[in-house]
């Protein structure tokens, strides 16, 4: 049985949207199961550390806060499924390994159906895996499972236009921007990272300034990195 028409909607910055089958990740499912979409195509490039800084990040910065209350359930779980693989009581469909002989919990394949036991296990219910824990079965129209409520519409704009710069025209992080890049160029050297993955890095450590209230931690990295790779395409026309 597929579950291919169930469909994880990709939020701004997270690429594709992520089809539920029948086999899964250790970290997609983490991330699944924490209420999260995998982001698959915004860590592209990444490597191994890239993904655990991602699927922790904000833990350490709002430990008991509602804010890290979804990274917190997927790291639980991440560690919950990698102690059961260890202890044999999950096997894997594949498993990958790292160079250093560590498992792979990036690439190690599981069976949906298992992780679905290990929440079930844990006496916990998985918004994005609803439809395999109530018994659902194939056929059924496709389901996009939506990660984020919808924006609300917005108030038509009142006549004689709005007051103050457009949008776009202040740059108001460039500089501050601009004085990461000697990092990110430290980071991108001899391709050990990608422009992306030390985005993310740095905003990870708290170095990207950005009004976090508002703005994502995706959209500082996509902002950053296209700041960087402006300034390197200019540098080259030089």
């Amino acid at each position: 049985m597929t579950h291919a028409q169930y469909v994880v909607a990709a939020p701004l910055d997270a690429g594709e949207p992520f089809e539920i089958r029948d086999e899964i990740t250790v970290y997609d499912a983490a991330m699944l199961c924490g209420g999260r979409h995998p982001h698959n195509g915004f860590l592209r490039g990444g490597d191994y550390d890239d993904c655990m800084r991602f699927l922790k990040h904000s833990i350490s910065r709002d430990p008991r806060g509602r804010h890290g209350f979804r990274q917190r359930r997927s790291w639980s779980i991440f560690c919950d499924l990698k102690g059961r693989i260890e202890r044999g009581e999950i096997k894997p469909v594949r498993r990958h390994y790292r160079p250093s002989g560590e498992l792979d919990l990036v690439c190690t394949v599981l069976k949906i159906s298992d992780v679905v036991d290990v929440v079930a296990s844990r006496g916990e219910r998985s918004r994005l895996l609803r439809h395999l824990q109530a018994g659902s079965r194939s056929g059924g129209p496709v389901e996009q499972v939506e990660t984020k409520p919808p924006v609300p519409a917005k108030a038509p704009a009142k006549p004689g236009g709005t007051r103050g710069p457009k949008r776009g025209e202040v740059d108001r992080y460039g500089e501050l921007d601009r004085a990461l890049f000697p990092e990110m160029e430290q980071l991108t050297r001899d391709g050990r990272m990608s422009v992306h993955a030390a985005a993310l890095q740095l905003v990870t450590e708290g170095k990207v300034r950005g009004n976090t209230n508002m703005v994502k931690p995706e959209s500082m990295a996509k902002r950053l990195a296209a700041e960087f790779r402006k300034e390197k395409k200019l540098a080259e026309t030089r």
